[in-house]
């Protein structure tokens, strides 16, 4: 969340994220409100699902901007294609140098 609200560009909507770890079984959601990320209440329906081990998660966030790819053999995403590249688009551009 950190990341998201202080080096990652803002999308253009609100969206909802939630992210599912299976090891150990965690799940947690994010929301966009047009300023800053926050966890959201569960119940909220997500605009992508975000499925993945907590070290490939870890391993895709520390990586370098340009080397991130959405999907990826050990990150699945399900949703609306378009709600999908969204979110492909804010964790590219995540940490790196913006004007």
């Amino acid at each position: 969340m950190v990341a998201l609200n202080e080096l990652a560009p803002k999308p253009d909507r609100r969206p909802i994220w939630r992210f599912q770890f299976s090891d150990p079984q965690r799940s947690f959601t994010l929301a966009f409100d047009g300023e800053r990320w926050s966890l959201a209440a569960d119940g909220h329906r997500p605009d992508v699902e975000i499925d993945a081990t907590t070290r490939a998660w870890a391993d895709f966030v520390t990586g370098p901007p340009t080397e991130r790819r959405l999907p990826s053999r050990e990150i699945a995403l399900s949703g609306d294609p378009d709600r999908v590249a969204e979110l492909a688009d804010v964790f590219r551009g995540a940490g790196t140098e913006r004007d």
